[in-house]
């Protein structure tokens, strides 16, 4: 949380006094790593890093969004020197992929690569019941509110700033009247940071929806991803470096 209003406070931004109707915001994902392993295989920790982040770019205006990860020179070595057979870029990158959000219609279409394969997964936004705390804040130029959520795999909350009225977030996180700069699920288990805000004009053709790939339901693609899962879990015990990280 701390380093939430630091980088907040200090990102490099245009800040502007008005409300932010178009632009472009880039996140900080930041996964805990260590809390992602099961307990029986938690000798691996001394051997991959406790934190993985990647940087996300959201692209907004009142009618639509896309998100989609910020490419990055990978690093296949282990920090410090430490030993290991194993790449951090295998325990720790996410797939590729990008949402598409017509805010208007509350529709998405999420472009994800998984297996080698890409598919396209239409459905709609994940709405969820916030409830607003009533505690605001000012962080930086921003006004900011704070909601939260909580069902039986989730306790998230988040700050969100009516001086972007655009009902959107990162990820699958909108429904609120403001745009959502930050995330905090389960007790800083994942975080979602704002790290820069830019205000301008969308150009035509930047909000686009994705069209290459298979096209799956949300249901198939997450029956899949659970089998799968289950397989590399079992692979891991036997070899003692493979899984795969939840919410990839």
């Amino acid at each position: 949380m701390k380093k939430f209003l630091l980088l907040l406070i200090f990102f490099s931004a245009q800040h502007l006094m008005g409300q932010i109707l178009s632009g472009e915001i880039t996140y900080e994902v930041k996964r805990d790593l260590h809390r992602q392993i099961p307990e029986e295989m938690s000798a691996m920790k001394s051997r991959i890093p406790e934190f993985a982040t990647s940087q996300h770019s959201l692209v907004f205006n009142q009618q639509a969004t896309s998100y989609s990860m910020i490419k990055l020179p990978e690093v296949d070595r282990a920090p410090g020197g430490q030993g290991g057979n194993w790449m951090v870029t295998r325990m720790s990158r996410m797939a590729d992929y990008e949402i598409y959000t017509d805010i208007e219609t509350g529709l998405s279409i999420e472009s994800r690569e998984f297996l080698g394969k890409t598919f396209l997964i239409d459905g709609e936004t994940n709405r969820r019941k916030w409830k607003l705390t009533g505690e605001s804040m000012m962080v930086g130029d921003y006004f900011c509110q704070k909601a939260k959520y909580k069902n039986d795999d989730e306790d998230v909350f988040v700050w969100f700033t009516p001086m972007i009225p655009v009902s959107s977030g990162p990820e699958n996180f909108n429904g609120l009247p403001g745009l959502i700069l930050y995330v905090d699920i389960n007790d800083e288990e994942r975080t979602i940071t704002a790290t820069q805000i830019i205000s301008r004009p969308i150009e035509k053709g930047e909000l686009k929806k994705p069209s290459k790939g298979e096209k799956i339901t949300q249901e198939k693609f997450e029956k899949m991803r659970e089998e799968k899962m289950k397989e590399m879990q079992l692979e891991g015990r036997g070899q003692g470096m493979r899984f795969m990280m939840r919410g990839e």
